[in-house]
């Protein structure tokens, strides 16, 4: 069945790219969710899902994969069942269900296997340092949406390119976040050699409860697809490296940078 006919009509459009792509999503929740329905509407060939957590009534304003059946049943479990029978037209669709920081040479496997990682993790702030940084020394893009924990209105979308420059931490200064005495094993050189990370105790933060909006999560995520699909077709005419949205102010800014740092050094 054609279920790709319009969008192969788009100018340089390919759909056998999108067919040959394997995605790992890390962190399925309000942008997770969103991105593993785009990505199976598009027709990645394969989607990986990363997630330990359950759903939670408060998940359900966002996180579009789930619904009240779902409540207090594992993510990864409600993910697969609702993504492949409602949403997947094409997708081979796998899910893994445990925490990557306490399995962290178990999450090198899946890394290496992607070809490209959308990191729709939470705070704090070292859980995306660290993927984004086994990203790096993987040689693998890396897709980040977030939004704003105070508002909801907020977000910010970034390219991290295989080789770096800039890195997730040249455009957030993430490791300022991160406990000086854990800074060293955010190395690059090193970061595949760990088998887990204590990451509630390499950073000082407070929870802080989601506000985030339904539509705020869905355009942040739609944001990042958009940059992996001009990453996949090699669109770079204009292709920024970060973009912030204001939904409140009604602004957005684009960035492209050439920082370097103590990760990336400017490769």
């Amino acid at each position: 069945m054609e279920f790709f006919k319009n969008q192969k009509e788009i100018q340089n459009w390919n759909q056998d790219v999108l067919n040959n792509t394997h995605v790992l999503i890390v962190g399925v929740g309000g942008i997770g969710s969103i991105a593993a329905l785009a990505c199976a509407r598009l027709g990645i060939g394969r989607i990986s899902l990363c997630d330990m957590d359950t759903v939670e009534p408060s998940n359900l304003n966002r996180q579009l994969l789930y619904g009240t059946h779902d409540i207090g049943k594992q993510k990864i479990e409600s993910a697969l069942i609702n993504l492949s029978q409602i949403h997947s037209l094409t997708s081979y669709i796998e899910g893994f269900d445990f925490d990557i920081f306490q399995n962290w040479k178990k999450f090198i496997n899946l890394v290496k296997k992607a070809d490209i990682v959308y990191n729709a993790l939470d705070l704090p702030e070292v859980k995306k340092l660290l993927v984004a940084n086994l990203c790096l020394k993987l040689r693998k893009p890396m897709i980040f949406s977030g939004t704003d924990p105070i508002s909801g209105n907020a977000g910010m979308i970034l390219f991290q390119q295989p080789d770096g420059s800039p890195c997730y931490n040249c455009l957030t200064a993430a490791i300022h976040s991160v406990k000086e005495e854990y800074r060293p094993n955010l190395d690059t050189n090193k970061i595949d050699q760990y088998d887990m990370f204590p990451v509630e105790q390499m950073a000082d933060y407070n929870e802080i409860l989601g506000k985030t909006t339904v539509y705020t999560a869905s355009i942040i995520t739609m944001f990042g697809i958009d940059l992996m699909i001009h990453w996949l077709f090699r669109w770079f005419d204009s292709f920024p490296n970060r973009i912030i949205l204001d939904l409140y102010n009604f602004t957005c800014e684009t960035w492209i940078e050439t920082n370097s740092c103590q990760f990336c050094q400017g490769t």
